[in-house]
């Protein structure tokens, strides 16, 4: 992986990490391991929860709710409009 990240680079690519899990995670660890920025580095950022148990404890929990820019909330406008049922930055 790591050979084809520096391959691409040198032929004159910006490489990215995609995930479908949280950015903030992968973050971390992506520039000393592949190399990659932190800013290069693109995911899902839901949301959160905080409230509490009926014992009074606090909790946090993942709210299913998908926080977007306001561009890629207008390229999803536009994709739904033309009958793409999936955003060009979600595929």
């Amino acid at each position: 992986m790591q050979e084809v990240l520096k391959y691409l680079r040198v032929s004159g690519y910006k490489t990215f990490i995609v995930t479908g899990g949280g950015p903030d995670f992968v973050r971390v660890y992506s520039e000393s391991v592949y190399g990659i920025p932190p800013e290069q580095v693109v995911g899902t950022a839901g949301g959160t929860k905080y409230g509490y148990c009926k014992d009074g404890k606090p909790f946090l929990a993942k709210d299913p709710k998908l926080f977007l820019s306001d561009d890629e909330k207008r390229e999803y406008a536009y994709g739904r409009r033309r009958g793409c049922p999936t955003p060009r930055w979600a595929a």
